[in-house]
């Protein structure tokens, strides 16, 4: 009989006291499947209505543009004469690719939020179970989680599924950091899981790379387990670099984004969020309450300290008391970046942080009760559960006005499919059918949402500048050779006085026309004939044909990344007044030519990621052999 490595009988004896400790254990079992029941009865309503949450469309093109490029494509076409896809983990998009691959993209995208809705407070209790909570408290600290508007708001306001997406990977980092910490060597399974689980948190949402730090930083000066501070130290490194190697292919690029986008765009600080003790009951704000159950939380926790001064002293308290406050400040002083105007970055953490101290919290108050108060406890954080989230689903679902923009947003988009050539542009003003208008369309935009993104800045500040402005607006199709606008409905009285046309009108915007004359195509230059194209996987493949020297415009934005080639050999590229792409064709004829766009940090960070993955495996199998 072979015998069994010591990596190996841990994880049967993990898979064991698991079983045992959750499977095989009723109370266990029975407060999981009302968790569970609960945030299905919460999130349901999705299905019936992809488009809650302003975020939802926005990633659900995504998602088709990742799963029509298949595998990867790190330049989006569809929006802001092209943007760089890379500031977005691919992760979660690859998550609903795969049920796309089935069903519908509303429903697969539906699907995917309901599942990660639900997996958030089951972890949390799995959490503090594991960190010897008690049933009851981690129960209640779930129902904090459900009861709550913050989380309630991230499904129905915001719809930043990448987001949660990462919430629940982080909670899985968590659970198995502190397991990690314990482990004689780091090539062993809790070291190695925890890498993996950071990975895909990092690979889900960026956010996480600011929270990860707090959290390793705190645990170590807090040291609940009281393992060796070095030991600790130097293990988290481990964990922390090998995730950023697994990550790398990814990572390098958004490094390279950080340092040209966000650092330069910092802002700080209003102190404006009110609502987190308020229910403030205009839409866009109606997410920042922390909802009933947590406040009732608050005079517990005042009662509690005031008769068991003792418990200041828990360090699983002071931790998470600590991700508590840091983030509660984070929120208050609404420290941002352009890059994500509202808090909903810091807003979505605080009110995990929030379940996970209050269930410690809780832990404390039941142990010096009586079974009597811990059942009117029990009953009165239930009731007050039930009657915070039945108040903040029927505002977020019935005074949510995102349910019709899909509907509307596809008669518009049907509409332009038979309308519009296949190099034409839709020049759009208005925000959600911008959103929306690529989960059913493949013409181009002239506008998108994430504009901070956008690599065509110049573009950008033209369109934003003349949006409401007719005249100048006609100007601009002129010179991207657009025929369509998308407005709203507000602005169809000015635009039909100075000359457009209505084509089609849905609910929430309405398609007015202008005939400029002009033929602006993809590509265009003097003199030049026969002219096609071919967009693939990060590269346009062109013919043309031209009968004296010209200049050659394509109405794609200009980047650095970005090489050509004609008829083989590799020349400069150059940009118009517009941002978009131009180089000079001094021969005439038959041109064969490649733009091909070309990420090296891609290939840099892919390398990383491919060695950290093989030294990890040859380190493990070292130790199986030597086992």
């Amino acid at each position: 009989m072979i015998k069994k490595d010591k990596n190996t009988q841990f994880i049967i004896k993990m898979i064991i006291n698991f079983k045992t400790q959750f499977l095989n254990n009723s109370y266990d079992k029975f407060y999981l499947l009302i968790i569970g029941s609960f945030s299905f009865a919460e999130s349901f309503f999705i299905l019936f209505s992809p488009a809650m949450g302003y975020d939802s469309g926005f990633h659900m093109t995504q998602t088709r543009f990742l799963f029509t490029h298949f595998p990867y494509a790190g330049w989006n076409y569809w929006n802001f004469f092209g943007t760089p896809t890379y500031l977005y983990p691919p992760f979660s998009f690859y998550f609903v690719s795969f049920f796309t691959s089935f069903i519908p993209i509303e429903l697969a995208y539906s699907i995917s939020r309901i599942l990660t809705f639900c997996a958030i407070p089951i972890l949390i209790y799995i959490l503090l179970r594991v960190w010897t909570i008690p049933q009851k408290p981690a129960f209640l600290a779930s129902l904090v989680v459900l009861g709550s508007w913050m989380y309630l708001g991230d499904l129905y306001v915001v719809g930043h599924f990448p987001q949660d997406l990462s919430i629940m990977f982080f909670l899985a980092f968590v659970l198995s950091y502190s397991k990690s910490l314990n482990s004689q060597t780091f090539v062993s399974f809790w070291p190695i899981v925890t890498s993996v689980y950071l990975t895909l948190a990092i690979l889900s949402h960026y956010y996480i790379l600011f929270v990860i730090p707090i959290v390793m930083i705190t645990t170590i000066l807090i040291n609940p387990n009281y393992v060796g501070r070095k030991n600790m130290f130097i293990r988290s490194l481990l964990i922390f670099f090998s995730a950023m190697g697994f990550s790398s292919f990814f990572l390098l690029n958004y490094v390279d984004a950080i340092y040209n986008k966000i650092l330069v765009n910092l802002s700080c600080c209003t102190i404006e969020q009110l609502s987190l003790f308020i229910p403030h009951y205009d839409f866009y704000t109606s997410g920042n309450f922390f909802g009933l159950p947590f406040l009732a939380v608050i005079p517990l926790a005042a009662i509690t300290f005031i008769r068991h001064k003792h418990i200041i002293g828990n360090r699983l308290l002071i931790l998470s008391g600590s991700w508590f406050v840091i983030f509660f400040i984070l929120v208050m002083s609404n420290f941002m970046t352009k890059l994500s105007p509202p808090p909903d970055r810091e807003i979505s953490f605080l009110i995990i942080f929030a379940g996970i101290v209050s269930g410690i919290i809780l832990k404390e108050l039941f142990k010096k009760s009586s079974k009597k108060v811990a059942k009117i406890t029990l009953s009165i954080f239930c009731a007050l559960f039930i009657l915070s989230a039945m108040i903040g689903m029927n505002y977020m679902v019935l005074y949510n006005p995102f349910p019709e923009y899909p509907h509307e947003a596809k008669k518009s988009a049907d509409f332009l499919n038979d309308k519009m050539k296949t190099d034409e542009v839709v020049f759009i003003t208005s925000p959600f059918d911008s959103m929306w208008f690529n989960v059913y369309s493949n013409h181009f935009q002239s506008i998108g949402v994430e504009g901070q993104s956008a690599i065509n800045k110049q573009l950008r500040q033209i369109m934003k500048s003349i949006s409401s402005n007719p005249d100048e607006t006609k100007q601009f199709m002129n010179e991207t050779g657009s025929h369509f606008i998308i407005l709203q409905p507000s602005d169809v009285e000015k635009f039909t006085k100075a000359g457009f046309h209505q084509e089609f009108s849905s609910k929430i915007s309405s398609i007015m026309s202008y005939d400029n004359g002009n033929n602006t195509k993809f590509v265009s230059g003097k003199e030049l004939s026969n002219t096609t194209f071919l967009l693939g996987n990060d590269q346009i493949t062109i013919t043309l044909t031209n009968i004296e020297p010209t200049d050659v415009v394509i109405r794609e934005s200009y980047d650095k990344n970005w090489y050509l080639q004609l008829d083989g050999k590799t020349i400069m590229l150059d940009k118009n007044q517009l941002g978009f792409m131009t180089f000079h064709i001094t021969s005439v004829g038959t041109h064969q030519i490649l733009l091909k766009y070309s990420q090296p940090l891609i290939f840099v960070g892919t390398m990383i990621s491919l060695v950290t993955v093989f030294f990890i495996f040859i380190w493990s199998t070292k130790r199986l052999v030597y086992n």
